[in-house]
């Protein structure tokens, strides 16, 4: 075993032991991450805490490691296999027995097969490389600490969803930029409320009656209304969600926990405000973001709403634009306004434009990585040829 050099040169530690240091010591590793200076990251991460959590490490180990951009030409099917895989294999079966912690057979599985293919896809990519047992717990940490958060890779509507977040960040913001700023601080991303959006609580609500009265508010709005809700939501939960210890995991469980004792009726009250202060052709304009011209968000006024009743549904319209292809969706065009953004709105617009398309930016650095299957691989596998190709000396291009 090499014995380890002590560096010459002292690095000052000491404990934090306040909230208010520990979020003084996150709004400067932000402040580092946004401005791109890995002198900062690199001091900060020599001394107490690292990076402090896992929100924060998915935005800062990419910029460490230069690998920044999706790369998209490596054609798998074109690769070919390398002499160490068996070997890849074995290990895997092995590992992940530690952390993370409370997996499920499954679960584990899944994360297993994950690494398995970040790994061989490391090798088909860099066959000058060698495989050597031990190499398998190095991308497992970085799998763990980049892929948090259970993605929708198979999901061909992942990146609409996706906006559909962004929307109820948005609206967070402009509500209550305590709130937001909180959540964003801690990297905590708006997974929290999938199965809200995606089963209108309907998964969540242990109490029929109330699901049943969502479904009736629900039936009754615009298809954007469950985003309103669980913005709202959020918001109905202020004080104890800022009371919490400011830590990505603490926050995210406290939050996917939807509140049984929840007064339906006040948040629907508040859904409603919120949709009167952001109607949904706003929302999408503040955000940056807009859906297809053709999604039932922006259509519901003028294929929906001016249906009377006993009139046909317009189910030749809805078969043509089911029909439609991706290159022949194009987002709503915002009608032109007469002024220009508030500084607040251009601040909305640029953080749903980092949460989209920059890494290392806002609360999306791991949204990007999200947008598609070959991209989340990508993050995986290219970030750790980067740790590999660093600590073996060799160079390594900005990507």
């Amino acid at each position: 075993m090499k014995k380890r050099h002590t560096s010459k040169s002292t690095v000052h530690t000491r404990k934090i032991s306040t909230r208010e240091e520990l979020n003084f010591r996150i709004r400067r590793i932000n402040e580092a991450i946004a401005n791109k200076d890995l002198e900062q990251l690199r001091r900060l991460s020599q001394s107490e805490n690292g990076f402090v959590n896992d929100g924060l490490r998915r935005r800062a180990w990419p910029l460490l490691l230069h690998c920044s951009r999706v790369a998209d030409d490596w054609d798998e099917k074109k690769a070919e296999e390398h002499k160490d895989e068996r070997q890849v294999l074995m290990d895997v079966e092995r590992s992940l027995n530690n952390y993370p912690t409370n997996l499920t057979s499954i679960s584990k599985k899944q994360k297993q097969d994950d690494l398995n293919d970040i790994i061989v896809e490391i090798l088909r990519k860099n066959p000058l490389l060698h495989y050597y047992q031990g190499y398998h717990d190095i991308c497992a940490s970085f799998l763990i600490v980049m892929a948090t958060i259970e993605l929708l890779n198979n999901n061909k509507e992942t990146e609409k969803i996706l906006s559909v977040y962004i929307y109820a960040l948005t609206i967070t913001m402009l509500e209550d930029p305590t709130v937001f700023e909180f959540l964003d601080t801690l990297g905590v991303l708006p997974y929290y409320c999938l199965s809200w959006i995606l089963t209108w609580c309907s998964h969540d609500i242990t109490e029929f009656s109330k699901v049943a009265r969502l479904f009736d508010f629900f039936l009754s709005s615009n298809p954007l209304m469950p985003v309103y809700f669980a913005a709202a939501t959020v918001l109905s939960r202020r004080e104890p969600l800022l009371a919490l210890e400011p830590d990505n995991a603490v926050v995210h469980h406290f939050l996917s926990k939807f509140p049984q004792d929840a007064d339906i009726d006040a948040i629907i009250s508040k859904a409603i405000e919120l949709e009167r202060n952001y109607s949904p052709e706003e929302l999408q304009r503040k955000a940056g973001k807009g859906l297809d011209e053709t999604s039932t968000v922006n259509t519901y006024s003028t294929l929906w709403l001016r249906l009377h009743p006993g009139d046909p549904l317009p189910k030749l319209e809805v078969e043509r634009i089911l029909g439609l292809l991706p290159t022949e969706r194009k987002p709503i065009k915002f009608r032109a306004r007469k002024k220009s953004r508030t500084v607040k709105e251009q601040q909305v617009a640029n953080r749903t434009a980092w949460t989209l398309f920059a890494v290392g930016a806002g609360m999306g650095t791991a949204v990007l990585f999200m947008l598609n299957n070959q991209a989340v691989r990508w993050v995986k596998t290219e970030m750790v040829v980067g740790w590999a190709m660093r600590d073996n000396g060799w160079r390594l291009s900005a990507r």
